[in-house]
Parts: structure tokens; C-alpha cells; sequence
């Protein structure tokens, strides 16, 4: 396999240096490229949808002209290579796609081609001459860079106390002024109407743990205390800051309905005396009301556990803390061997590989755009590939990740979109192992 891998980017390295020849001999303007355009525009709708990698890779190259003329990225970077001077197969990640790296001239960046006249990454700046020495090309859509071999290893690290200590901001009615996204592909046809653009998505990946399992509780549900606030003018009613023990009582929920964790204390309530809550007199001097007089059982124990051991009030509580009173809950119902682990290096392809399992996983958000600091219920994952056409190519503009989650704002699903946060530092994921 490698060899005919090898023989094929052989000919392709022929075909690059050939054109590469006629730039020098010939006015390549003068070609009869319109016509060559139109028999592979003709071959696209007469033969069979695919159409090999090689078939790919040459029909592109003889397409410089016509990029060079008019082909301008969403970024307003304009094609001005003039030739291929070094290929290599190049596999491309998820599912380790087989394709043709193409380096042009100069500082006029790369392409990377797969079947089916498609071009997953269109490049038009740069230099990457350390990219000729690798014995193997790994590219990841998802990361949008090309990674070693090591970089798709499943890698958990054992919980260590250096969680960052943040805080929950408080529950809203709403989130005002930012988008929570409800459906994933009209969020992307906005986003890129606004750049003038008509796109192509394509459901590129999608897993999902058992949604049968999921309470859809509020923070609202779980919140002793609330206040109301006016913004602008509007009065909105505001719940505990209790996102992070909200999300891991949602997790554990989970856990006890699929059946990991049958001992977990079965769902239902528990009747609290508010006026004796060691909370009580700070809260209502503080501007908040009773909003509730009972709580969920297994979020009224973690609650207990984060008072009285970790000095929970109602404004925040650490990732860190939620983590230990996780812990506490699990040993107390006989599960001492379950231990929770951080997710290191490439998160989504370890995620597939959690969620076959069918569990859920906790989020923490660090200065999120929509969310700020918050925590939430990871069940599973959507990727989205976003294309626009161009001469018969089919041209990825981007790959898109969206977190399935339970925000505990709303009582439904909602997506956490990812594409452009940088795992352990915008966000961080948390999963039983």
C-alpha cells in the first residue's frame, strides 16, 4: 500500500514539475483553460460521484490560472501561487482520509486534495519547508493543524488538586445579548451570510449518549435563594450561581437513570426548613428571597456536603469542589473505585471513545462569549463541514464543533459551538473513568 502511495505521488511530483515548466516556456494565459474547465465540469455530472484522489489532484493543478484571476478566501487572501513544488500523501483526521498535500511556490501557502474534487484545506500564505522531512503527514480538521502520530493517543490524567478556582457567574431568566444555540445549522448560516457567502453543510460526525437518561431540572430547580435585578430598564429574575453543582448533580442523575450508578438516591425531593439553612441569614441580607422550599434529594446532599465542608453560599463554587463532593456522593452510595479524570490532547477523539459507553461528561467554560464561566452536561457531539463551491471543487471553508449539552439554563438541548476555543484554556472536560 505504501508503495503504490508512493508511485502515485511520484506522478503527481511529474505533473507539478511539468507545469511548472510550461510557466517558463509558455504563456499560460493563453491555454485553452475555459474549455478544459468545462469537459471536467461535464465529467463531474456524467460519471459516477467519485472520483479518485489522483483524478482530484491533477484536475486542480491545471486550475492555477483561473484561482490566480479570481479566487479569494473568506479571510479576503487572494490565490497567488504559481505552481506545486512538492507533494506528499497526507492523511486526514477523523477518519483518517487519504489525500495529496500540495506546497506551492514560495510563501503561497498549501492545499490538501482527498476524492471527489474536494479540497479540505486551502492555504493561501505560508511556508512549511520542515513539512517535507516527516516520514508520515497527519492533518486534524479539528485542530486544523498538522500533528504528529502521538497526537491521537487516548491521554487521561489522573485528577490532580490544579483546577483553576473560578466561580460561577449567576443563573439568568435568559442570556441577554448572546447567542444560545438551539438549532446548529441555521447559527452557521448566519454566521456566514454575514460574510456574503452561500455554504454547503454536511453532517460530518455525530454521537450522542442515551438522551432517555437526562433530567432537564434548571438551576432554577435547584436553587434555594433568588433575586431580582433590573438591566436595562427590565427586571430579571436571578438564581443561585450554582452551575457547577447543578451540572455534576445532572451528571450523576444520569449515571443512577442508565444504570452505571443504581445506588444513587432515587430522584425525587426533599423538604428544607430554609429559616435553619446555615446560608439563610447571609442570603436574605444579601438581597435574595426563599424561591424554593424543597430541592431535588441528591442535589440537597451534594449541596449539604459543599456548605459544610466547602463553604458553598449561593455566588460560585470550583470546578476543584464539585469534583471532591462528586467523589463524597459516590463513596457514600458504595462507588469508591470510580475516579474522575481530565481530559488531555484532542478531545473529541477521546470523547468518541468515552461516549461508547453512553456516558456524559462535565464542561467547564472559561471566558466563554455566550457563557462566561460556567459548567455544564456534555452528552455528545456534532461536527459540521462547511463548504462552498468553486469550479467544480468543493472547498471546506471550515470544520465546525458543537458540544450536545444541557446548559442549565434551559430545559432542553442546547449547543456549545467550539470551533475556535482552545482546549485547557477557553474550556476543559471532565469524565468518570
Amino acid at each position: 500500500m505504501k508503495t503504490a502511495r508512493r508511485i502515485s505521488v511520484f506522478l503527481i511530483v511529474l505533473i507539478c514539475l511539468a507545469l511548472s515548466f510550461s510557466i517558463i516556456l509558455i504563456d499560460f494565459g493563453n491555454l485553452n483553460v475555459a474549455s478544459a474547465n468545462q469537459n471536467v465540469e461535464n465529467k463531474v455530472e456524467q460519471e459516477e460521484p467519485y472520483v479518485s484522489v489522483e483524478d482530484s489532484v491533477e484536475y486542480f493543478l491545471g486550475l492555477f490560472e483561473e484561482f490566480r484571476n479570481s479566487y479569494v478566501d473568506e479571510s479576503g487572501n487572494r490565490f497567488t501561487a504559481n505552481y506545486c513544488e512538492f507533494t506528499d500523501n497526507v492523511l486526514v483526521y477523523p477518519g483518517e482520509k487519504e489525500g495529496v498535500y500540495l506546497d506551492f511556490d514560495g510563501e503561497n501557502g498549501f492545499a490538501i486534495v482527498t476524492d471527489s474534487y474536494t479540497i479540505l484545506k486551502l492555504q493561501l500564505y505560508g511556508d512549511y519547508p520542515d513539512l517535507r522531512n516527516r516520514p508520515q503527514l497527519n492533518y486534524n480538521l479539528l485542530a486544523d493543524s498538522f500533528v504528529s502520530d502521538e497526537g491521537f493517543d487516548l491521554v487521561f490524567e489522573e485528577y490532580i488538586d490544579n483546577i483553576d478556582n473560578n466561580k460561577c457567574k449567576s443563573s439568568a431568566e435568559s442570556i441577554v445579548n448572546n447567542v444560545v444555540i438551539e438549532d446548529v445549522d441555521s447559527y452557521i448560516r448566519g454566521a456566514y451570510a454575514n460574510l456574503g457567502y452561500e455554504v454547503e453543510i454536511e453532517n460530518y460526525a455525530e454521537k450522542c449518549a442515551n438522551l432517555d437518561y437526562c433530567e432537564w431540572d434548571t438551576q432554577f430547580d435547584t436553587s434555594l435563594y433568588a433575586q431580582e435585578i433590573y438591566v436595562d430598564g427590565r427586571k430579571h429574575t436571578y438564581g443561585e450561581g450554582n452551575c457547577s453543582l447543578h451540572a455534576g448533580y445532572i451528571t450523576l442523575s444520569y449515571m443512577r437513570n442508565s444504570g452505571h450508578m443504581p445506588n444513587l438516591p432515587k430522584k425525587g425531593n426533599t423538604y428544607i426548613e430554609v429559616s435553619l439553612d446555615p446560608v439563610y441569614n447571609l442570603a436574605l441580607s444579601s438581597g435574595y428571597y426563599i424561591y424554593n422550599d424543597s430541592l431535588p434529594t441528591m442535589y440537597y446532599q451534594m449541596r449539604k456536603i459543599a456548605v459544610d465542608k466547602y463553604g458553598y453560599t449561593y455566588d460560585g463554587f470550583s470546578a476543584q469542589n464539585l469534583l471532591d463532593v462528586m467523589r463524597e456522593i459516590r463513596k457514600q452510595y458504595g462507588y469508591s473505585s470510580v475516579t474522575m479524570g481530565k481530559v488531555l490532547s484532542s478531545p473529541i477523539e477521546q470523547t468518541d471513545y468515552y461516549l461508547e459507553d453512553n456516558n456524559p461528561y462535565l464542561i467547564e467554560l472559561i471566558n466563554n462569549p455566550v457563557y462566561k464561566y460556567h459548567m455544564a452536561v456534555v452528552y455528545g457531539y456534532k461536527l459540521k463541514s462547511v463548504y462552498t463551491k468553486y469550479s467544480g471543487f468543493r472547498i471546506l471553508l471550515k470544520m465546525h464543533g458543537f458540544f450536545t449539552a444541557h446548559n442549565g439554563h434551559d430545559s432542553d438541548i442546547r449547543y456549545i459551538d467550539y470551533t475556535n476555543l482552545e482546549y485547557d484554556k477557553d474550556y476543559k472536560l471532565y469524565m468518570f473513568i
